[in-house]
């Protein structure tokens, strides 16, 4: 993701392609069709954001794509 960040700050006005950055800096993706736009996490953040969620139990298995992406949203939006 360091290119596009990049790429994104070196733009006149914050945007590159499907990428942009809000006010507070943060680092956003939106394809056209979206709906809602997305928050870019780092690749070596994601595993930590994972975990907050969920925590260390291996018990707990996956409880699949979408209740993992709402436990996220819920959490951190």
């Amino acid at each position: 993701m360091g290119d596009v960040l990049q790429a994104v700050l070196d733009s006149d006005d914050n945007c590159y392609r499907d990428f942009f950055l809000d006010d507070n800096c943060v680092l956003y993706f939106r394809r056209t069709e979206d709906v809602v736009v997305r928050v870019c996490v780092p690749a070596l953040s994601r595993e930590a954001v994972l975990r907050s969620v969920y925590g260390d139990s291996l018990l707990a298995g996956h409880p699949g794509i979408d209740r993992t992406i709402a436990a996220v949203a819920y959490s951190f939006c």
